[in-house]
């Protein structure tokens, strides 16, 4: 808990070079579990305001460090790859991101004002 928190802000969790992205909010109380060896696929969080931190803690290994990593727009993409086919697959990217967030906001309540940060960064990036 971070008794002066006054509003919703992003912050970082960082222990021995490794790191996820924190969604914290007044009055949250996280509890954090993660098999250190295999922490971006096990860390999950427990408690007031679990919810938007494990869609973080899943987008990031789904999406940028481990399991969807190879589906990232420009990853392992032949090198005659065309513009539109950049684009193509970008798009696929953006997609799967977009309905992962929605499938995971019918399950998981997610603050409104995280819910329309995760798309807009989703749409941006």
């Amino acid at each position: 808990m971070v008794p002066a928190l006054q509003a919703s802000t992003y912050g970082r969790f960082s222990y021995a070079k490794q790191q996820s992205s924190l969604f914290l909010s007044p009055g949250d109380q996280l509890r954090i579990s993660l098999d250190f060896p295999h922490f971006d696929e096990t860390l999950q969080y427990t408690g007031r305001g679990a919810a938007p931190n494990n869609y973080l803690a899943q987008w990031l290994w789904r999406f940028i460090y481990g399991l969807g990593n190879a589906q990232g727009p420009y990853r392992q993409f032949p090198t005659a790859a065309t513009p539109l086919d950049l684009q193509q697959r970008a798009n696929a990217f953006r997609q799967q991101q977009q309905t992962y967030l929605t499938t995971y906001a019918q399950t998981h309540p997610l603050p409104a004002a995280f819910h329309r940060d995760a798309a807009l960064h989703i749409d941006l990036d």
